[in-house]
């Protein structure tokens, strides 16, 4: 079901934080009686599930749902005008992870799926404004400094950015130190990329 449900997704079928994010629970209400589906809804005693219930579903079966109008999706509450206010309000203090450890791709989703321009801004300033400029900062300077109280904040995605930073940091720190096989490594890593961009 999983796999018929996504065929055609914009995301990566192999990528596991693709899948994971998919995983992810939203709001939705029935816009159809949905026979043999009334397991869906935990309160429900019935087989079906009646038209205009609300019940939350993962985002790979949402989508399509949504698509064929079976169900109106309804964005979460991190997604909302009046937290995009209190996000760029202060962006470094609010714990994305807490409101959804894949705040950037189950925004993506459910912003294409609803053509929402307002959640596609959200994303956008949050990733490229203050709080994208601190990780790289905190990847890039905090290498004998204990910032857990930081990176524990981190969607996967900001994760993986500042994990990339800090491990490229080290690899200077490395090659300004000596390490010959270091140096060599990124000279041939530069070089690889002057001759590929030349083509």
């Amino acid at each position: 079901l999983r796999s018929f449900a996504s065929h055609g997704a914009d995301m990566s079928y192999f990528d596991l934080d693709d899948i994971l994010s998919e995983e992810e629970k939203v709001q939705t209400r029935t816009n159809i009686t949905a026979t043999r589906l009334g397991f869906l809804d935990p309160a429900a005693d019935e087989e079906d599930l009646p038209a205009d219930t609300k019940v939350e579903l993962p985002v790979w079966l949402a989508k399509p749902l949504a698509a064929k109008h079976m169900v109106a999706l309804k964005p979460p509450p991190f997604l909302s005008s009046k937290f995009k206010e209190h996000l760029l309000a202060g962006p470094l203090a609010v714990n994305l992870r807490e409101h959804s450890p894949f705040f950037y791709a189950v925004g993506f989703q459910i912003a294409s799926s609803l053509d929402n321009d307002e959640i596609h801004d959200i994303l956008r300033q949050t990733y490229s404004g203050v709080r994208f400029n601190q990780i790289l900062d905190w990847a890039y300077n905090s290498c004998d400094e204990d910032i857990t109280h930081f990176t524990k904040n981190l969607t996967f995605l900001e994760q993986r950015l500042f994990d990339a930073g800090f491990k490229k940091r080290e690899q200077i720190g490395q090659w300004r130190s000596g390490d010959v096989s270091q140096k060599y490594f990124i000279a041939s890593g530069l070089k690889r990329r002057r001759l590929a961009g030349a083509r």
